[in-house]
């Protein structure tokens, strides 16, 4: 698989990697309803509004189709000494097509 870089956005074939933008919102919302079900789109309102929301959101286009989302969310992992803070690779959700 060939695989180019774009400054911001890594292409992979056809698809293409790119920070989420707003206009992406309504499209990340139905693919996560689409995969998950009902109201589970909810869930990512609520982590935007949190603490744990740390702008690392990114979308997974197919000719200037958005088919997916990943984001990096804030943490913890509660180790024998103390917390430690993390980022975690978390809400991932494709089209249920790919």
């Amino acid at each position: 698989m060939s695989m180019e870089s774009h400054g911001s956005s890594v292409k992979m074939a056809n698809l293409i990697v790119l920070p989420e933008a707003m206009a992406d919102v309504q499209s990340i919302g139905r693919i996560i309803r689409a995969a998950f079900g009902r109201d589970t789109d909810r869930w990512l309102e609520a982590l935007r509004a949190s603490t744990a929301w740390r702008d690392l959101s990114f979308v997974a286009e197919i000719g200037g189709q958005v088919i997916g989302h990943v984001a990096f969310t804030r943490a913890w992992i509660d180790t024998p000494h103390r917390l430690v803070e993390v980022l975690m690779f978390s809400p991932m959700s494709v089209t249920p097509a790919f």
